[in-house]
């Protein structure tokens, strides 16, 4: 290669350089400009901050660059929604199309799931969320919620007055830029005047969610908002709660996010976890069955998707369980359950003041973790199949045979060929 040609690529190497990284503060703002109108704003917001300090640039002409970012960012078009992996990968993989989380694709599921008949396979990828999260992650500090509207449907239970004016306070304190309204169920001592992000209404409700009446009153409002924040109990709510359940929700519309508390001691022992990593709690929500660590009727759910698959079952007068159902309906539906952690969480659960409903709960959720001790229910690992053409001489004594062996988790299947 001559002298030429290596100094001519050098100018070359050179010019692309300065046009990635231009050091002329005109050629810095034009470069914003265009990552502006490519729509890369996080780009565009790396740039201008590096100008605020430049000596040339003065504070009116870093003020007009900002008022074009700020525009351009509320005028974004609306995020792609990321429902199922295909979504985010860009793969056409027919395995991962809609519906790939069902229990059963083509048949409808029983309910409630008859005693005498062997659950359904669970199939598909699990609760596999990291991939929301990592859709997610491109979003943080520069996105515009296109949620508008937040409802808090509140269940205090047993909690005390000032744990519940405690809870108050935390809603209140909340970063929303929307309309946030809060609905208690049973609350004592509330002040009706609170003052809510987006001029929201505080009603307190005397009777309880799962009556008839509050059935009624969650009908309409998940008929009116764009999100439900279910809080039961007293969770510690901090004020950036909401802004991390909408960053997901900016995402896809198929996610659930449970309100569940770190696990203790996991702040103290981990260093650098905060409720924004939930490594602590990924392990316990990305197996198959995430709806059974749902801790009470503590979750963000899009108000649409409420709209398609049912409220709470008002056979529950147990908000833990009915919150494990609704869970459970969900997921199967495809939707994904992703934690949204809190610091704690106290008086949530109230399933030990109705033992009965139980065996609504896993009649209504037919899954193996909740049936494991119940071998009737499982689906055997051993089926004896014997045809019993005019045998009923020996039927009686090869049934026998067949109960008299070791394995004792066994069916036999008898076929008497129409004799």
């Amino acid at each position: 290669m001559s002298l030429d040609s290596t100094h001519l690529f050098a100018e070359q190497d050179v010019s692309h350089r300065l046009q990635q990284y231009p050091r002329n503060i005109w050629t810095k703002f034009r470069a914003a400009l265009d990552r502006i109108e490519a729509h890369d704003f996080y780009g565009a917001r790396r740039l201008l901050e590096g100008l605020k300090y430049h000596p040339e640039a003065s504070e009116d002409i870093c003020a007009i660059y900002w008022q074009r970012l700020m525009q351009a960012e509320a005028q974004q078009r609306p995020v792609r929604k990321i429902n199922i992996p295909s979504d985010y990968t860009g793969s056409l993989d027919e395995r991962l199309l809609l519906p790939f989380r069902r229990l059963n694709a083509d048949q409808a599921v029983p309910k409630p799931y008859p005693w005498a008949m062997a659950l359904p396979p669970y199939a598909g990828a699990g609760n596999s969320y990291r991939f929301l999260q990592e859709a997610a992650a491109g979003l943080a500090g520069h996105f515009t919620p296109a949620v508008r509207r937040v409802h808090v449907v509140w269940s205090p239970l047993a909690v005390d007055a000032s744990a519940q004016r405690s809870v108050l306070a935390g809603l209140c304190d909340l970063v929303f830029a929307g309309r946030l309204d809060v609905t208690v169920f049973g609350g004592d001592g509330l002040d009706a005047a609170a003052v809510l992000p987006g001029q929201g209404t505080l009603s307190l409700r005397a009777h309880a969610l799962q009556s008839s009446q509050g059935q009624s009153d969650l009908r309409q409002i998940v008929r009116d908002c764009d999100q439900v924040l279910f809080v039961a109990g007293a969770p510690a709510i901090d004020r950036m709660l909401l802004q991390r359940g909408l960053q997901l929700a900016e995402i896809s519309d198929a996610v659930v996010q449970p309100v569940v508390p770190m696990p203790t001691g996991t702040r103290a022992g981990q260093g650098f976890a905060t409720l924004y990593s939930d490594a602590a709690l990924r392990e316990r929500f990305s197996g198959r069955y995430p709806f059974r660590d749902v801790a009470g009727l503590n979750m963000l759910v899009p108000a649409r998707l409420l709209r398609e698959i049912g409220l709470t079952d008002p056979r529950f007068a147990s908000t833990t369980l009915a919150a494990r159902e609704l869970a459970y309906r969900a997921s199967v539906r495809g939707a994904w359950l992703c934690p949204l952690a809190v610091d704690s969480l106290a008086g949530h659960s109230d399933q030990e003041a109705f033992p009965a409903e139980q065996e609504l709960y896993k009649a209504l959720c037919p899954n193996h973790w909740d049936r494991k001790r119940d071998v009737w229910h499982e689906v055997s690992k051993v089926s004896v199949y014997i045809p019993a053409y005019n045998a009923s001489k020996y039927i009686e004594r090869a049934v026998e045979s067949v109960l008299a062996q070791d394995v004792a988790d066994l069916e036999v299947c008898i076929a008497n060929d129409g004799s």
